[in-house]
């Protein structure tokens, strides 16, 4: 699924409402600019989450991009970085998928146009190697059903 960041003439946040004196118009701060990413769900073939690739329109992603940047979590300036990533932290991360017994990080990577491509396909396969997920064992056939775009893969 392809979108964009910019909120421009969206007239809502999430769907949120929020109150505010007849005649008046609430005052919300959005993002104007544009930012083309594209998710995409890597699922079993009984169809529960494996993992979650989060691809940015960028030529190269900074730590913040990649790990995302939760405002509200405060950041322990004495501690090493490690101590404020992760969830309820100042840097959470992106999404985890729980699939046989491991938890799966999302692949958070970028191309030119926000599109998957075959380095990217290849990066989610060795994420999943990586894990061990999957059996191993010498002489069985790994499979991988692609669906997508006639004109991508």
């Amino acid at each position: 699924m392809g979108t964009d960041i910019s909120q421009k003439d969206d007239d809502k946040v999430g769907g949120q409402k929020f109150v505010i004196s007849k005649g008046s118009r609430a005052n919300i701060k959005s993002s104007h600019i544009d930012g083309q990413f594209t998710d995409i769900g890597l699922t079993s073939g009984n169809g529960d989450p494996v993992m979650a690739i989060v691809i940015f329109a960028a030529d190269e992603l900074s730590f913040v991009q990649r790990m995302g940047h939760d405002i509200r979590a405060m950041y322990d300036h004495d501690g090493h970085i490690s101590v404020n990533c992760g969830e309820g932290k100042p840097f959470p991360g992106g999404p985890t998928c729980f699939f046989r017994g491991e938890v799966v990080s999302a692949l958070i990577t970028s191309s030119t146009k926000g599109s998957i491509t075959s380095e990217i396909l290849r990066k989610a396969f060795e994420r999943l190697d990586g894990v061990g997920i999957y059996d191993q064992t010498q002489g069985r056939r790994t499979m991988a059903l692609v669906d997508a775009h006639d004109s991508r893969l």
